[in-house]
């Protein structure tokens, strides 16, 4: 059954795949709420995706628009990939596109990992009855909802990091040692089968910005990123991946940086050409399984959904 839906697959769709970070053994405080996936999981996962599709960057895989292609991602930089995951990918000999948040790079703890540490020391009620004090949004947040909301349009991401600062500042709490994100710039790999690409200064939710603070977050990521000297993509990665974490304002800035098209990440392969939303093409992704065993059944059931999708048509 899973050689037929390889070969189905390969004549019909495209796949990216996204990591995030990959930790042999994940830092205590991020255990909750981080998407991780071992080398040796990586290994096993790429090895099989590099047998049943031709691998190509991501660049190529929006030149070509052709079924059969597939593309590695990782999202935020994490260190963990320079240092646990470019061994695997070297092994393979497959190129790879790390989407980088420059904050990280100025010495910034990844507001995400914040909301992890919070979640990971059962902070979310203290933070929560303290970010309602200053914000209407933090009425939104419930310790049930906590991650997700956390994230949503309705919360301006700018204020709630700002939130998080503030809180933790007030506890004399310091998150230093836990900037798990690129730091270092001389992690990065200067080799043709990587590329570097923009996923935004901040990793912000995009809608929940004004259109200025849109502009000036993935600006100035753009031009840092032009600063560091290493092979770049023109294939712009969207924090959190949704349709709604996004809008018209976000394509037409990044159409004037000169980028080509766009990424999404819904938990979706793509069939044999993108679509364009705000005229600008855009890929889907999935976030691979934790196991191969467990990719190996997202693969099915992604397969699935283009069967059924092609029958209503």
């Amino acid at each position: 059954m899973y050689n037929f839906f390889n070969k189905f697959q390969k004549y019909f769709t495209s796949q990216v795949i996204l990591y995030h970070a990959t930790f042999s053994r994940i830092p205590k405080n991020l255990s909750a709420g981080l998407h991780n996936v071992a080398p040796e999981e990586i290994y096993k996962q790429l090895q099989w995706l590099k047998k049943n599709f031709d691998i190509v960057s991501i660049d190529d895989f929006f030149e070509h628009k052709r079924p059969g292609m597939a593309t590695v991602t990782f999202d935020d930089a994490y260190q963990s990939v320079f240092k646990e995951a470019m061994p695997v990918i070297k092994s393979l000999n497959i190129p790879a596109t790390i989407f980088i948040n420059g904050c990280s790079l100025e010495g910034k703890v990844f507001w995400r990992d914040k909301i992890r540490f919070l979640i990971n020391n059962s902070m979310e009620i203290e933070f929560i009855n303290y970010f309602a004090k200053i914000s209407a949004g933090g009425k939104l947040l419930t310790k049930e909802n906590f991650y997700w909301a956390s994230k949503s349009i309705n919360i301006n991401s700018r204020e709630i990091d700002q939130a998080l600062d503030g809180f933790l500042k007030e506890r004399d709490i310091s998150l230093n040692q836990m900037n798990y994100c690129l730091k270092d710039k001389t992690l990065l790999v200067n080799d043709e089968l990587i590329t570097y690409g923009n996923h935004t200064f901040s990793h912000y939710n995009l809608s929940s910005l004004s259109e200025e603070e849109q502009k000036e977050d993935i600006g100035k990521n753009h031009e840092l990123l032009k600063r560091l000297g290493v092979k770049l993509s023109r294939v712009f990665s969207i924090p959190f991946g949704g349709k709604k974490h996004f809008n018209e304002a976000t394509i037409g800035i990044i159409k004037d940086l000169g980028y080509k098209g766009y990424l999404l990440s819904s938990n979706m392969i793509n069939m044999k050409f993108y679509p364009e939303l705000y005229s600008l093409p855009y890929a889907e992704r999935y976030m691979a399984a934790p196991t191969f065993n467990l990719f190996k059944k997202q693969i099915f059931k992604y397969g699935l959904k283009v069967i059924f999708s092609r029958i209503k048509k």
